[in-house]
């Protein structure tokens, strides 16, 4: 049992591992950069929020190039991938985010079951018509929005005064920086969602705030990225969007979601690869230690 947790927890570090996660995550980047470009949508301008709350008439936004905006967005995904890789920590981080999620949504999942509780909108039945270059935008713009307003703003908050404080004040900061923001966030999603996402989001805002913490603000910024932009791929073929709308993401729909899954499979079978050469590695250091 010993050994399989240091096989296992070897794994995340393995340099092709993280460059197998790169890839992947690469896919809907290209995907929205492919679709932007070609819809001609990166020469407009486009009204980016910045303070709003659903639901609430009042919002403060600014209209600014879309590829300045984008082109901000872009970078940070890019800049907190690589800080990962840098790190050592992308692997790590990938695997406890998508834990998280799926916790989160199996919690989620079991509380909706027997309180009854459905979300309000989906967007495949949605009509988003002439609002596709739109939707994909919020794709990206929504994640770094979040993460900056309920873990960004309030880390730098906790960091500022971490030193005025006793260790008792700030085990108190840091139990209110995981209770507080996440159910804001929560909160937050109630007017669009209703609350059958309230208990997937406080879950899921708890484990980002563990690795804003744990591996700085990139980790929970690059998840929350990857797991909304994922929906990127599939705009082609989905429902109540105009395929001469997403041209792009029409054509070379068999081709990124291919890549896509053939990304997954590949680390997969290279996750099985690397436990079992692991394992082999620390039975024979075993051997040689017991012989010595």
């Amino acid at each position: 049992m010993r050994n399989i947790k240091k096989s296992l927890k070897q794994i995340p570090n393995n340099l092709l591992f993280q460059a197998i996660l790169v890839f992947i995550f690469c896919i809907p980047l290209i995907s929205t950069l492919g679709q932007f470009i070609n819809s001609k949508f990166i020469c407009e301008n486009s009204t980016v929020l910045i303070i709003f709350w659903p639901g609430v008439k009042w919002e403060f936004a600014l209209t600014m190039p879309v590829w300045f905006s984008f082109g901000i967005i872009a970078v940070s995904y890019v800049m907190g991938i690589g800080y990962m890789c840098k790190k050592k920590t992308f692997g790590k981080v990938v695997i406890i985010g998508l834990l998280g999620l799926i916790m989160s949504q199996l919690i989620g999942k079991g509380i909706n079951y027997f309180t009854g509780w459905s979300e309000l909108k989906n967007i495949n039945s949605m009509n988003l018509n002439g609002l596709a270059n739109k939707m994909i935008f919020a794709q990206w713009h929504n994640p770094v929005w979040e993460e900056i307003v309920f873990r960004g703003i309030p880390l730098m908050l906790i960091l500022t005064i971490k030193k005025k404080l006793s260790s008792k004040g700030y085990k108190l900061a840091v139990a209110l920086y995981f209770i507080i923001p996440s159910i804001a966030m929560a909160l937050y999603h109630i007017p669009n969602h209703g609350v059958s996402k309230v208990a997937a989001t406080l879950v899921l805002s708890m484990v980002y705030a563990w690795l804003a913490l744990k591996y700085t603000f990139f980790a929970p910024l690059i998840m929350h990225y990857i797991f909304d932009s994922i929906l990127v791929i599939s705009m082609g073929k989905m429902k109540g969007i105009s395929k001469n709308e997403v041209f792009w993401l029409s054509h070379n729909s068999g081709l990124l979601n291919n890549s896509f899954t053939i990304g997954i499979i590949i680390l997969l079978l290279y996750i099985v690869f690397i436990f079992i050469s692991n394992m082999r590695k620390i039975k024979n250091l075993d051997k040689m230690n017991y012989s010595s």
